[in-house]
């Protein structure tokens, strides 16, 4: 059995998956991911300096959506959001189902789309790799991807 799988975006198979919620294989982000997320976040911290307009940014969410967010309440804006998500009710998920679930986010993540820090990122990966598992609960989603409040429950860790 493999020890670590390198996450890179692309590349991942159910094998892996199985093997990182089931068996507790460690993982890692490739270099080259490293490099598109440092790429994206640099993007979007010049964005957000330069005051562009930045949906879930430097605004609100849905309907306040044109509410401009200062610079200096950006990142506070993205810290309240995870928790005003961090809402399900029910029992927990199964240990595997939110080791998988951190899984496939840090894999997604390692494509560099979002502009995330890779330190986030890093975290998620060194507490999935030491076993600790958030508490979250089986019912509560919004949004079309259904993740937000597992998300919200996972997040607030980093």
């Amino acid at each position: 059995m493999r020890n670590l799988i390198v996450l890179n975006g692309s590349d991942f198979f159910l094998e892996d998956l199985v093997d990182i919620a089931r068996n507790n294989v460690s993982i890692t982000i490739s270099v080259k991911s490293e490099s598109r997320i440092n790429k994206a976040r640099e993007l979007i911290d010049k964005w957000v300096k330069d005051g562009e307009k930045i949906y879930g940014v430097t605004t609100g969410f849905g309907a306040l959506s044109e509410v401009t967010i200062s610079y200096e309440d950006t990142r506070k804006l993205q810290k309240k959001i995870l928790f005003s998500h961090s809402a399900g009710i029910g029992r927990p998920m199964e240990t595997d189902v939110v080791r998988a679930m951190i899984a496939l986010r840090v894999n997604d993540f390692c494509r560099g789309n979002l502009g995330l820090r890779l330190e986030t990122i890093e975290k998620l990966a060194r507490i999935l790799n030491a076993g600790i598992v958030p508490v979250v609960p089986e019912k509560g989603s919004v949004g079309a991807s259904g993740d937000l409040v597992p998300m919200g429950h996972t997040f607030p860790l980093c």
